[in-house]
């Protein structure tokens, strides 16, 4: 399993607690309702959207291969939303998807990854980009991988 596995388990996860509209494949229905997970960059459209990458994969181990047991993976979580609303629609997706997503306690998500914590460790304020409201929020994600060869 990838840090990339683990962060596309996080937004099949989202998606299925009706957070975000993640796009797998053409045929999954775009819902304008929620922000559209892009894997990247932001797109010019839709507006509502939230670009998901993983960072600070650094080796944990002495040989400089990454950790295979029980991975610890940082993921950042971009949001976009559109208004004049001085970034609150922003701010409370965000915290709605905090509120989901940030735990201790073991989980089960899609993909067969098994988070041992969840937590949101670093939080930006909003920001007014090309007339839209963007923030950035920071996610530290250990799995439990269970028996490795």
């Amino acid at each position: 399993m990838t840090p990339l596995d683990i962060a596309i388990a996080q937004a099949r996860r989202a998606h299925d607690l009706g957070l975000v509209c993640y796009r797998p494949t053409a045929d999954v229905p775009l819902n304008p309702d929620l922000p559209l997970v892009c894997f990247g960059e932001l797109p010019a459209d839709p507006i509502r959207a939230v670009a998901v990458n993983v960072y600070d994969v650094a080796a944990e181990l002495d040989d400089d291969r990454i950790q295979v047991d029980n991975p610890l993976v940082y993921v950042q979580w971009r949001w976009r939303e559109p208004g004049d609303d001085a970034g609150q629609a922003v701010h409370a997706r965000a915290h709605a998807f905090m509120k989901a997503m940030h735990t201790d306690s073991p989980g089960s998500w899609p993909g067969g990854v098994t988070p041992l914590w969840c937590l949101r460790t670093v939080t930006a304020p909003a920001e007014l980009d090309n007339g839209h409201w963007s923030k950035a929020d920071s996610y530290e994600i250990r799995c439990n991988q269970g028996e490795t060869a």
